[in-house]
């Protein structure tokens, strides 16, 4: 595993890669397919929750030494502090990541069921994750243990990546907090100010409270598009695995992926609305929000621009690439708890945008 901070952060994980297809199929065991309805709703509260917990705690990690930077500057003490702040988030986050595995066997495992039903194509086919749980250091998926792996570091690796959207500078901070940022491969090497905040002590502070907008509105934003995705995915699932072929359970599948869908539209314009509230003009300028000194979001041009959003003039300019990038990682999460997700969402005829 790459630990440089480029490596896993630039894997395809993050460019929405597709999904597998198991060709409307269900399990023809009874038994397991209703176990295997169960563990699928197991593994998205147990991934939802390792997520949540990384995210959360890098947030306010990063958050706290923001502050020391932008409104302490050259304050060690404030440092030494943000630097204990951050290994309770730590610590903290390896519970969390040592939380999942039996979180996920306890609904997944074995007898209740078999791991071929997570990795057959009728199943969630995790089988067609292998190349990519390789990549995260799990060699080979022969038993349950290995799925919950890969899907342990790969939940903790979509943390990260989001956490560096909103963070640029992260791996700069947590170097000013004697933090070692190898704990988190997939903070992406992007911004750096060289340890400096921003001069003007109002600019500093309002960069500072953007700075934590910007992640809680990220982190609802995902958090509220999975939740819609999986009302829809997780009514299909049910349909396929326990009454495959019933037209009648379809329909009602489709009419709840249409209800929960038809929100998604909804949660761009609450995260522009929270995003301009605090981190608009005259508040902060968007040049401190983009300046290596400032909140670093500048080095997050190439991708913006990847994501269709060619230039970081204004404040909705940020917002626009913040929320594709993470609809994208948000998507990205679903697909590793549930690979056959796009062709669920077909079987409901429903256009995921």
């Amino acid at each position: 595993m790459d630990n440089d901070g480029d490596g896993l952060a630039d894997h395809d994980d993050a460019q929405c890669s597709e999904p597998a297809d198991g060709g409307g199929a269900g399990i023809d065991d009874p038994a397991q397919a209703k176990a295997l309805v169960t563990c699928a709703k197991s593994i998205r509260a147990a991934g939802s929750k390792l997520a949540a917990a990384e995210l959360g705690q890098l947030q306010r990690c990063l958050a706290t030494v923001t502050k020391c930077v932008q409104t302490k500057p050259g304050d060690a003490a404030c440092l030494v502090k943000a630097g204990a702040a951050c290994t309770t988030a730590g610590a903290k986050i390896t519970a969390a990541k040592a939380a999942f595995g039996p979180a996920f066997s306890k609904k997944c495992g074995v007898p209740t069921l078999g791991a071929g039903a997570l990795l057959d194509a009728s199943g969630l086919a995790y089988d067609a994750e292998a190349a990519t749980c390789a990549y995260y250091g799990v060699p080979g998926l022969g038993s349950i243990a290995d799925v919950a792996s890969c899907l342990a570091s790969r939940h903790s690796c979509a943390a990260e990546r989001l956490v560096g959207l909103q963070y640029p500078r992260a791996r700069e901070l947590l170097g000013l907090a004697a933090v070692d940022a190898s704990a988190y491969p997939c903070l992406a090497t992007t911004g750096d100010g060289g340890g400096a905040g921003v001069a003007e002590p109002t600019g500093a502070a309002a960069a500072t409270k953007c700075a934590k907008t910007l992640g809680r509105a990220g982190a609802s934003f995902v958090k509220s598009r999975l939740n819609l995705l999986r009302r829809c995915a997780t009514s299909v699932l049910t349909c396929v695995q326990l009454k495959n072929g019933d037209e009648a359970c379809l329909a009602k599948a489709e009419a709840t992926c249409a209800g929960a869908l038809a929100k998604l539209p909804t949660l761009p314009t609450k995260l522009h609305a929270t995003i301009a509230k605090s981190c608009s003009p005259p508040l902060v300028d968007v040049a401190t929000l983009l300046a290596d000194d400032g909140l670093g979001l500048g080095a997050n041009a190439e991708a913006c621009a990847a994501r269709g959003v060619p230039a970081l003039g204004t404040i909705g300019d940020v917002a626009t690439c913040l929320q594709r990038q993470h609809q994208c990682e948000a998507d990205q999460l679903l697909k590793n708890e549930i690979p056959r997700i796009y062709e669920l969402f077909g079987l409901a005829n429903a256009s995921v945008e």
